[in-house]
Parts: structure tokens; C-alpha cells; sequence
């Protein structure tokens, strides 16, 4: 097997010198991330308003959760313990986001200075990979915890695969396979574990065989109880996400033939140029031919030259199969979210492009210092862009400005946007952006309800009711459709149709603060004091939300004052 040794690392197979270096720099490049704020998406899910941080019911909860569609009960807990740590403030959230991404890139280090016995050439892709700034919206965003955990157990589950293919320890294969169920239960990408097993076949196996077939398949029946467990957990998270109405139906075939070449090519180019990254790309329903033509040509050019290379060099190979397999489950074949490609799904695959850079040429005739030196120019190039990127991610309205001015037609950022602003109870700063999201998609139910969050705010009753028309013919059952024509209701001074419609909204989605906060103000505007508190009060058990907190200190107050 090809692969140049850097000299020999110590007993313990763990080059420590470099791994202090390498653990400085990644800490010191994303450094800035712990004066960013937490953003209003999927923040307020997984930390501020988590409905299943309840005290009372913290365990049960937590091992029948079904956040966003997903099953990760450790990611919860990494979470609850960081609130019970740190509170609210977002330092020492993002700082432990930080520290998990610091010894994922040491985690990795180790695994390709194994794999390749070339220490320097491994540290200089495992910091280039590090310090990405695509990697960005994993470290900086602090409802992204499950990407670092997950990332964590299985690269600590490939070290030990590594131990066991070269000692046939017995303890090994059972330590890997418990960080694979570990990995499984902070998020279900760790799914791909099994078919990185046998993609790392083609360098244990070659000894036995010269054929790349049965090197592939070598040894497959003791992967066999991590297929087992893949596919169990992957179908357990396609239950939820249908059960909770994630998952996007009516796609077209020619949409989930051509959607999945399309994200591989933006997913590479992001990768070479990433100058352009955004929070979100909206999935866009019509195929752009010309890129998807681009894409595939470039695809099939990757595929095989690294064919071609395989027999000099299985290192290409073998990373660019990690790097497909790594974003087969995210391409959208099984479309769940808005989202047409995310930086974050990059984590993974991002390894296989630096297990691939192990076949590229090193000056091994330079001393370690020399060769470190060498690396300063493209490191603090990308440390700069980098740290720029992290900047992007200061609170809720940089990074979806950002998004909004680097992407098309992006209606979730123009949204997002407005939301903000409505959140600050500043709609003539929403209404630029819901106009220009609805001048791309006028019938858009998210749009319209969001429009008529500003329309009540401003008190343009009857332009929200022309929104509330238009989403009713799309979704009139669906729960925020509901608690939006319940506070409407009660604006027209309608308190028994709102009551009707805000009941509904809770048998339907029993875990929504706001709807609470507008049915104890039904009962407020009823003078029902007495009421206003008892479903405040069960609104916030369910929830443990802030502004329901302070509701009850409002109610209670004005209780007081009733003789």
C-alpha cells in the first residue's frame, strides 16, 4: 500500500506534540464564535425554549423525544447539561461547541496518521479540515451539538475499528460498536458508520486480495450488527419525520434523479470556493440544467480518476467513496426540510476530501519545522476567512442577511428576517422583506402567515384576513394556520370563535408556547382571571417558555389587585 512515514509516533500511536499544536490552532480560529449570540433557528428547539427540559420529567422525556422529526436523546442531554452549566447566556454553549470540534480534529488526525503512518501530511489535512470555514455552521451555531457529538463518536468508533483490524481485539469490535449506538443516538448520520467499515476494507484487505470486490465485502459479517443497526435507526427517523410532517411529498422521480447531482456539485464548489456560504439554501423546484450538466461531468471525472488510481494509491478512492456515502442520506432522495444542501451535512464527507489529500505529494525531505512553516500562507488565509465567516454568525439578523444577500430568491431568509424584526415588535422593518418573499411566491402559506404576524402587530385587520384566506386553502388545518386565526379573532373581538380555534391549535400541536400565551389572553379579555393563570400555568409546564413566565407574573399581579 502506497504511504511515506514521517517517523515513528510513540508507543500509544499518538504523534502528542502535534496534537497540542493542532488543538491550539483550531481553538485560537474559532475563538471568536463565543462573543456570537444565540439565532432564532433551531436554537430556541434544542436550548431556550427546549419543551423537554423539564425537571420533573427530564428522563422519561428525553428518551421519547421527537425533536424536529429527529431521535437524539444524548444530543438533548449535552444540551440540557450545558443550560443547567451555563444558563442562558451563549458563551459556554458556544464554548463547549468549540471544544468539541477542537478534539474532532485531533480524533481525525490520529485516525489518518494510523491509516497512513505520515503524521505531518495527516495533521496538515486535519487542520485544513478544521478550519474550513464551511465548517462554520457546525462550531458556530449552537443547535448544530449534534453534528460535533456525532462526529465524535465515530471517529472514536473508527480508532477503535482500526485497533481491532490490527490486534483482532475482541473489547475493541464491542467498544466500536457501543460509540456506534452512541454516535446513532446523537444523530442518525452516524448511519453511514457501516459503509465506512467497508470502504476502509480496500487498505486493510489488501493483503488478502488483489480483487477490489472481495476486499470491499472482506470480513462483512462482523459489520453485519451495524447494518443491523443503521437500518433501524434509519427507519425509525423516516417515522418521525413522517409523523411529524417533515418529510416533503410530491416530489417527482426526475427531481430525486437530478437533485442529488446538483447538491454534490454545490457541495463540492462550497468546498473550493467558500465565499459565498449561506444558513440555508432553499430547495428550488426547478433543475438548473446547466449546472446539473456541470456537476455530473465533474462527478464522473472525479470517479474515475480515482478509479485510475487505485492501484497505485487506494487512498483517493476510499475518501471519495467516504465523501458520497458520507451525503448519500442528506441529498434529498428522501427529502425532509426546505433545505436544498446545508454547509453543516459537509462534516462527515469534508473527511473523506482529507482522507483522499493522503495520496497527494509531500516534501518528506524537509524537516518537520520547514514543512510546518510552509503551511503558514494557505493556514492563516483560511483562519481569515474563517473568522470572517464566524462573524457572519453574530445573532438571528447577520446571518440571515447574509444568506439573503448571497443567495437567489431565498424566501426562508427573507422570512427570517421579518421574523426578527416582528420579534424586536418592529413590522415596518419586516414588511421590506415579506414583500419581497411574496412578490417570488404570493401563495406561499409560511409568507402569508408571517404577514399576518405584521398585519396584527399594525392593526391592518382586514389584510390579514385576506392572508388567512389564502393559507386556508392550503393548510387549513394546520396548527399555526389555527392559532393565527384565533388571535385574529380575538383582534375582531370574536373571543368565542377564538377560543374554538385556539383549542384546536393545541390538540394539534400540544408543545406550542404561543398558543397558550393567546388563550390565556382570550380568558384575560373574557375577565377570566382565574382561567388565564391555570392555562398559562399548564402552557408552561409543557414548555418551560420565557414569555409564558412572565404572562403568570403579569396575571398573578392583576389578581392581586382584584379585591
Amino acid at each position: 500500500m502506497s504511504g511515506s512515514r514521517a517517523g515513528n509516533m510513540d508507543a500509544a500511536g499518538v504523534p502528542w506534540r502535534l496534537v497540542w499544536v493542532l488543538a491550539g490552532l483550531v481553538a485560537l480560529t474559532f475563538l471568536p464564535a463565543l462573543s456570537n449570540f444565540f439565532i432564532n433557528y433551531d436554537d430556541p428547539l434544542y436550548v431556550i425554549n427546549n419543551p423537554y427540559f423539564d425537571p420533573d420529567h427530564f428522563w422519561q422525556r428525553i428518551w421519547q423525544s421527537n425533536q424536529a422529526g429527529n431521535y437524539h436523546p444524548l444530543t438533548l442531554l449535552s444540551h440540557a447539561l450545558d443550560c443547567a452549566l451555563f444558563g442562558q447566556h451563549p458563551v459556554g454553549h458556544h464554548a463547549v461547541n468549540v471544544l468539541w470540534h477542537v478534539l474532532n480534529s485531533c480524533l481525525l488526525f490520529v485516525f489518518l496518521a494510523r491509516l497512513s503512518q505520515d503524521r505531518l501530511k495527516s495533521f496538515g489535512l486535519s487542520l485544513l479540515w478544521a478550519i474550513h470555514p464551511i465548517q462554520v455552521q457546525s462550531v458556530a451555531w449552537a443547535a448544530e451539538r449534534k453534528n460535533l457529538l456525532s462526529f465524535f463518536c465515530l471517529m472514536v468508533a473508527l480508532l477503535c475499528w482500526q485497533r481491532f483490524k490490527q490486534s483482532r481485539n475482541n473489547a475493541a469490535y464491542a467498544a466500536c460498536l457501543v460509540m456506534f449506538v452512541l454516535g446513532l443516538l446523537c444523530k442518525v448520520i452516524v448511519v453511514v458508520l457501516p459503509g465506512i467499515l467497508m470502504v476502509l476494507e480496500l487498505f486493510y484487505s489488501a493483503d488478502q486480495s488483489p480483487s477490489l470486490p472481495r476486499r470491499f465485502f472482506a470480513d462483512f459479517r462482523r459489520k453485519i450488527p451495524f447494518w443491523v443497526g443503521a437500518l433501524a435507526f434509519a427507519w425509525l427517523t423516516l417515522q418521525l419525520q413522517t409523523s411529524t410532517g417533515a418529510l416533503v411529498e410530491g416530489r417527482s422521480f426526475l427531481d430525486r434523479l437530478t437533485h442529488p447531482i446538483e447538491a454534490c456539485g454545490h457541495y463540492l464548489w462550497n468546498t473550493v470556493w467558500p465565499m459565498r456560504l449561506a444558513v440555508v439554501y432553499v430547495l428550488d423546484p426547478n433543475v438548473d440544467w446547466p449546472f446539473f450538466g456541470v456537476s455530473l461531468l465533474g462527478l464522473l471525472a472525479i470517479t474515475a480518476f480515482v478509479w485510475g488510481l487505485r492501484s497505485k494509491n487506494v487512498f483517493p478512492l476510499m475518501g471519495w467513496l467516504i465523501f458520497l456515502g458520507g451525503l448519500f442520506p442528506v441529498l434529498g432522495i428522501v427529502q425532509a426540510g426546505i433545505q436544498g444542501w446545508a454547509d453543516r451535512y459537509m462534516y462527515i464527507p469534508l473527511a473523506g476530501l482529507a482522507l483522499m489529500g493522503l495520496a497527494l505529494p509531500w516534501p518528506m525531505r524537509f524537516r518537520e519545522r520547514k514543512v510546518l512553516t510552509l503551511l503558514w500562507v494557505p493556514i492563516l488565509g483560511l483562519v481569515y476567512f474563517t473568522q470572517k465567516e464566524i462573524r457572519v454568525w453574530k445573532n438571528t439578523e447577520t446571518v440571515f442577511r447574509v444568506a439573503y444577500e448571497r443567495t437567489d430568491r431565498n424566501w426562508y431568509a427573507a422570512e427570517s428576517l421579518a421574523v426578527e424584526f416582528l420579534n424586536r415588535h418592529q413590522p415596518l422593518m419586516a414588511l421590506p422583506y415579506l414583500d419581497q418573499a411574496l412578490s417570488w411566491y404570493p401563495d406561499h402559506p409560511s409568507l402569508n402567515r408571517t404577514q399576518m404576524e405584521a398585519d396584527l402587530m399594525l392593526g391592518n385587520l382586514s389584510h390579514a384576513r385576506q392572508c388567512l384566506e389564502v393559507v386556508q386553502l392550503r393548510e387549513p388545518d394546520r396548527a399555526e394556520t389555527l392559532g393565527l386565526e384565533a388571535r385574529l379573532l380575538l383582534a375582531e373581538g370574536k373571543a368565542v370563535a377564538a377560543m374554538r380555534a385556539v383549542d384546536r391549535a393545541i390538540a394539534a400541536q400540544p408543545n406550542r408556547p404561543e398558543f397558550y400565551q393567546t388563550k390565556a389572553k382570550i380568558f384575560i379579555e373574557q375577565h377570566k382571571l382565574v382561567e388565564a393563570l391555570s392555562t398559562a400555568q399548564a402552557g408552561y409546564a409543557r414548555t418551560t417558555d420565557s414569555n409564558l413566565a412572565n404572562l403568570i407574573e403579569q396575571i398573578r399581579k392583576k389578581l392581586a389587585t382584584v379585591p
